[in-house]
């Protein structure tokens, strides 16, 4: 009980005597505090050699493979944290985190890198846009056409869909999203026959 108060900040903050008590003792308070930095530096050497910080999450390398871990347990625990439940994530590791660019939803991080990708073409001037050449940014388009008429037709207000696996996400099309859509000019929310 002593080590979940020390965790969670109650027992170094409520009963300070009792920490230099068990300390006196032998206690070793350090050990999943340090797994942690441990890990967190090794996400540091992942992001110096890739440039960034989306390790494989799902990857049967083993190079990555506790890394990878670790990434999805941040990713869990900061849903825990921000729901009010107890989470060795705090507000001081998360700071850490998103400093160094750590991607918290991949599905996110990958429709803004199209987003971002998409406004190039419109920004650049060209008339037609340039990104009908463009097989990524055109499927994406589309997909973002469905996810539209998706989100219109949802009758209920529930915003939800089936995954190839069949379990229950939610629309990909946000107010977000139709909101930055809108910001640059997308044009395309009439779906072709």
């Amino acid at each position: 009980m002593q080590y979940k108060s020390y965790q969670y900040d109650t027992l170094v903050n409520d009963k300070p005597w009792r920490l230099v008590a068990l300390e006196e003792l032998g206690v070793v308070w350090e050990t999943r505090a340090s797994l942690w930095d441990d890990r967190y530096k090794e996400l540091l050497g992942y992001k110096s050699l890739h440039g960034d910080c989306m390790v494989p999450t799902k990857s049967k390398s083993k190079e990555y493979k506790i890394l990878g871990m670790w990434v999805t347990t941040q990713k869990n625990k900061v849903l825990k944290f921000t729901r009010g439940g107890m989470s060795q994530l705090n507000d001081e590791r998360i700071k850490m985190l998103n400093h160094v660019g750590f991607v918290w939803s991949v599905t996110n991080y990958q429709w803004r890198e199209m987003y971002d990708k998409y406004c190039e073409y419109v920004n650049s001037g060209e008339k037609s846009g340039g990104w009908e050449e463009d097989k990524e940014v055109c499927g994406w388009v589309e997909k973002q056409r469905v996810e539209y008429a998706k989100m219109m037709s949802d009758k209920d207000g529930m915003d939800h869909e089936r995954d190839s696996m069949g379990r229950l996400r939610s629309g990909r099309m946000t107010e977000e999203r139709f909101r930055l859509l809108n910001d640059v000019g997308f044009e395309c929310w009439v779906l072709f026959g």
